[in-house]
């Protein structure tokens, strides 16, 4: 409107400057047209940047999925390894277990004490030996001992 007015006023008080009037306006003009151009330019390049940050969000964010998925998979078999490693710990413990105490009860046999005592003839030769177990019943490898012979304590296994 003010335009308008302005290039009424020239063209009444002096035509001579509506010719340079007329081409600052078509200057103005074609400025305001190509900074419109420049402004959609860059809001096109603002928009394809935002998407391709978002794009590039959305990827590290699957590959951070990925990543933690993956992680939590090796945690699981970690835990999975430790604990079958674990159980057969515990097996082998048990079988230790169990031959520790087949061996104390065997040694406990072992152990027991045994009492040996010569047996001599009438002519006073060796004729053999009485196995006697300290408690309990005696085996008998030769005829009786003599009386006055001191027994032997040994250990015999069963």
């Amino acid at each position: 409107e003010e335009v308008q007015s302005l290039w009424s006023q020239l063209q009444k008080d002096e035509p001579h400057l509506i010719s340079y009037f007329e081409a600052f306006l078509t200057q103005i003009f074609t400025q305001m047209q190509k900074e419109s151009k420049e402004k959609k330019i860059m809001e096109f390049a603002l928009e394809r940047k935002g998407a391709e940050n978002q794009e590039e969000i959305e990827h590290l964010y699957s590959e951070m999925e990925q990543q933690i998925q993956m992680e939590k998979l090796a945690m699981f078999n970690k835990a999975s390894d430790l604990n079958f490693r674990c159980q057969k710990l515990e097996e082998k413990l048990k079988i230790k277990e169990r031959e520790q105490e087949e061996l104390s009860l065997s040694n406990m046999r072992v152990t027991s004490p045994v009492i040996l005592r010569p047996t001599i003839d009438g002519a006073g030769g060796l004729l053999g030996l009485t196995l006697s177990p300290a408690a309990g019943h005696g085996h008998n490898i030769g005829v009786n001992p003599l009386p006055g012979i001191a027994p032997i304590a040994v250990c015999v296994p069963p």
